[in-house]
């Protein structure tokens, strides 16, 4: 015959369970916020969610290294000839894992650019993408983010596959 649990084991479960639902609720907000800060312009609202050294893999090629390498990209004259023109940064909603203070979230990315011609908009780039996020005294911030495009190559299918992979304590990362 089993005990029942005590209240203060319950309410110890469900605050345990409500941290994690805060938890990924933060993170996916903050996932949310990116394409509508840099479709804005703000590229000081973007490099926020980013510590400080952390680096962007954005794609082959184009490697960011912290906060000046990503405010860098974004004031780039072609970053806003591509705003002026009429884009928008659309992120799929993350699948997310957590581990303690830390977390990955995996998701799809798209640009899309206005097609004047045609009165519409075309699909510049749809990728596969990994951010990796860290607990601060601060809220969740990005410690490194991926992003592989959907190009028919095996990176993006590799980078999507991690997800389902054990974590660092050998723990199969929960499919919820």
């Amino acid at each position: 015959m089993s005990e029942e649990p005590t209240l203060i084991e319950i309410v110890g479960a469900l605050a345990k369970r409500v941290q994690e639902l805060e938890d990924r609720l933060a993170i996916a907000q903050l996932i949310a916020s990116y394409g509508p800060a840099a479709d804005a312009g703000l590229p000081h609202v973007v490099i926020q969610m980013f510590e400080a050294n952390s680096p962007f893999d954005a794609a082959p090629g184009l490697r960011m290294e912290g906060h000046p390498d990503i405010l860098a990209h974004l004031l780039a004259p072609e970053h806003k000839q591509l705003l002026a023109n009429g884009a928008a940064h659309v992120l799929s909603a993350p699948f997310i894992q957590l581990d303690g203070d830390r977390a990955t979230a995996t998701a799809y990315s798209q640009v899309l650019y206005r097609d004047e011609a045609n009165d519409g908009f075309r699909t510049w780039r749809i990728s596969a993408n990994r951010w990796e996020w860290h607990r601060t005294p601060d809220g969740w911030k990005v410690t490194g983010r991926v992003n592989r495009p959907l190009d028919g190559t095996p990176a993006a299918r590799e980078l999507f596959a991690e997800a389902f992979q054990p974590n660092a304590a050998g723990r199969p990362r929960p499919v919820i």
